[in-house]
């Protein structure tokens, strides 16, 4: 291509590869680019994960770096995958039988319990220190409930030590609620009782969540005492109403205590047959009686207010605390057109009341107080 030059024509050489005089000069005008500073050695730009290279402050942030986090994450993999490793074992072991070694780590033939009692020993090693957070793990709370199936008294305290400020948010989880009932499941063992005490102080939070409901009426069935069936049975029904609940629990286990003792001393039967034909007196009304004139009315409609909350909630309806609660509310109701309206809204759950003797009751006297369509 010809360029016009003061009236002059120029022809650029066939085969030059040389650029225009104006691209030249833009070329010599460039600065270099700015070197690192004295004492720096030559680095290499790094690629990121993009693809781009990486710029110098970036390259030198990488390279300071500590090695650990990684480092701690490694072995705390291989500190887990060794443990799933000894619970897998002992799961194989048989109740008589050592595994297939049959010695200890000193190298000595031992029996079965002491094969048990040593590994379980090194599996809570390796998980001390994290028995809560691994208790909301679906792998390695199954290791948890292994310690306090086959631990050791030191083993269990320990490891209880760690769950305990923690039972309401492990009651509610997906996979730490089986630890819980793993606890529950031993009657005979303290643990079960002080698991229970805990249950009792946040019933009422426990009947909005699905794990925490079932792990609460497992307690209620099958581990707590009279004391604790009541202390639970209130604080579900007061619901909000805390300070009257407050005020009300020291009386509550005064009055138990003395009918505890009153057994003791040979009127156990006699209690006992004069409890089967009348049936036992409700808690719902010996608490009406101590909120007095004053504050039976705020608390009626406060247990009212909780129970009918779980009229359209079927997954709820279908526990024991829950009939005993409904019943206790119906039997201290003497208005029968309030007590009709209570009823309604259950009518269409009421498969889910008949299977307890509270509940059977309940959906007998809802019959009774509707109308022949209903």
């Amino acid at each position: 291509m010809a360029t016009k030059l003061n009236n002059k024509e120029f022809k650029p050489m066939a085969g030059s590869n040389k650029s225009s005089p104006a691209k030249a000069k833009r070329q010599s005008s460039r600065k270099p680019e700015a070197s690192f500073k004295k004492g720096t050695t030559d680095r290499k730009r790094k690629r990121t994960e993009s693809g781009h290279a990486a710029s110098p402050s970036k390259v030198l942030a990488s390279d300071n770096k500590d090695p650990q986090p990684s480092a701690k994450k490694s072995r705390t993999r291989e500190d887990l995958h060794e443990a799933k490793q000894i619970w897998e074992a002992l799961r194989a072991m048989k109740d008589d039988k050592p595994n297939r070694s049959g010695k200890a780590s000193s190298g000595q033939k031992v029996s079965a319990k002491q094969q048990k009692d040593e590994m379980v020993g090194k599996l809570y090693g390796m998980l001390k220190g994290r028995v809560y957070e691994l208790c909301r793990r679906h792998d390695t709370s199954r290791m948890v409930e292994w310690l306090f199936k086959l631990g050791n008294e030191e083993t269990k305290e320990s490891a209880w030590a760690e769950i305990k400020p923690h039972i309401q948010e492990l009651t509610q989880d997906k996979y730490g609620h089986f630890v819980i009932m793993e606890l529950l499941a031993n009657k005979k063992d303290r643990y079960a009782s002080e698991t229970v005490d805990h249950l009792c102080k946040v019933a009422a939070a426990l009947m909005s969540n699905v794990f925490g409901a079932d792990t609460l009426d497992y307690a209620y069935q099958v581990v707590a005492n009279r004391h604790q069936k009541d202390v639970i049975l209130a604080d579900i029904m007061h619901g909000k109403q805390r300070e009257l609940l407050a005020a009300s629990l020291p009386k509550l286990s005064r009055m138990n205590n003395k009918s505890a003792t009153s057994n003791e001393h040979g009127n156990h039967q006699n209690n006992q047959a004069q409890e089967i034909k009348a049936g036992p007196k409700p808690v719902f009304q010996f608490l009406l009686d101590l909120a007095g004139e004053t504050f039976a009315s705020t608390l009626r409609e406060e247990a009212c207010r909780v129970l009918l909350g779980y009229s359209n909630k079927p997954q709820i309806l279908k526990y024991s605390v829950i009939h005993r609660a409904l019943w206790e509310y119906l039997s201290t109701e003497s208005d029968t057109k309030k007590q009709a309206e209570f009823v309604a809204p259950f009518e269409q759950n009421a498969p889910h009341l008949v299977h307890t003797k509270e509940g059977s009751s309940f959906v007998v006297r809802m019959i009774l107080l509707s109308d022949a369509k209903s």
